[in-house]
């Protein structure tokens, strides 16, 4: 749920990228075109960058707020995150793996049996 999450916010992060990039070329081609002035494109796109930065910003919070809200939501349910399961899983192989080798039949002994003269001695 919370890589979604993270997915959904890290492309919109990504169209804003692409939309200043655009906002900055859009401008340098109306400046070439002689449709707005050096200083007044300049102006635009320094406001536009600034207002980006805030969403970064807005953005770390964001992600902040999103991680402490599914971190109560799953101890609320009771849910274990992947990573402590992936671990316990693990830590239960290396018991079965040692559980298995302490039954292991160990190497059956074969009795000697004695020869005639032996047993006819005694």
């Amino acid at each position: 749920m919370q890589d979604i999450l993270m997915k959904w916010l890290y492309s919109g992060v990504g169209m804003a990228a692409l939309t200043a990039e655009t906002v900055k070329q859009t401008i340098d081609k109306l400046v070439d075109d002689r449709k707005l002035s050096v200083e007044e494109g300049k102006k635009i796109v320094d406001e536009f960058l600034n207002n980006f930065q805030n969403t970064e910003t807005k953005k770390t919070d964001f992600e902040a707020q999103v991680g402490k809200i599914f971190d109560k939501v799953t101890k609320s349910f009771g849910l274990v995150p992947a990573t402590e399961v992936e671990a316990l899983q693990s830590r239960i192989g290396e018991l079965e793996a040692e559980l298995a080798e302490k039954k292991k039949p160990a190497a059956k002994k074969i009795p000697v049996s004695k020869t005639k003269s032996e047993s006819t001695t005694k």
